[in-house]
């Protein structure tokens, strides 16, 4: 960590910046998503809300963690994460609100 100078003379330490290896989180304010059942809380933050867009960014961070064959069951999470992405993009094409490239 960096040391910066504190308003009393003192050392301090700053924060490390968040790594992006770091395990995601739910946008919401909630804990870490660990299972299947949040990756469906967050499929539907999407459904619900287009303010909530950025469970897609978290669930895009779940497919690609769980593509890396370890063992903490990451493979059924990221292969739901996936699902719950192809299910949103679908819903948002078809309601004309995601435009095709």
């Amino acid at each position: 960590p960096a040391r910066t100078m504190g308003k009393d003379g003192g050392k301090k330490e700053s924060k490390a910046p968040h790594s992006s290896n770091a395990a995601p989180e739910m946008t919401d304010g909630g804990d870490k998503v660990s299972d299947v059942g949040d990756v469906k809380k967050l499929e539907a933050g999407v459904n619900a809300s287009l303010s909530n867009l950025n469970n897609l960014t978290t669930l895009l961070d779940l497919c690609e963690e769980g593509s890396d064959g370890g063992d903490g069951g990451g493979g059924k999470v990221a292969t739901a994460a996936m699902l719950a992405l192809c299910r949103c993009m679908s819903r948002l094409l078809d309601a004309g609100q995601l435009l095709p490239p």
